[in-house]
């Protein structure tokens, strides 16, 4: 996954009791792994997110009719909408 591990960047300190901070240096190759982990776990969330909304574009679709007409959705009609929804295959494996 990751050869980062969980590092401590900064130091904490009160930096307005004290006016000097002190952080440790990052070099530029660790910035980049961070910055490419940060942008590798949005992707996935985007494309995670764009499977849940065409897996369930239909039951979307209806609802928004719904709302359309009616302006409102009592509790009981979005429970029943809300145990319609499909997870994707891959979703257990992403959130672990």
């Amino acid at each position: 996954m990751s050869n980062v591990g969980p590092i401590a960047f900064a130091k904490d300190e009160g930096q307005f009791l004290n006016s000097s901070t002190s952080r440790r240096t990052i070099s530029p190759e660790v910035t980049a792994e961070i910055d490419r982990l940060v942008k590798q776990n949005i992707d996935q969330a985007y494309e995670m997110a764009q499977q849940i909304l065409q897996l369930n574009r239909d039951l979307l679709e209806s609802t928004t009719q719904t709302l359309l007409k009616n302006e409102v959705l009592e509790g009981s009609q979005l429970k029943m909408i809300l145990s319609q929804v499909k997870a994707p295959e891959e979703l257990e494996k992403f959130l672990n």
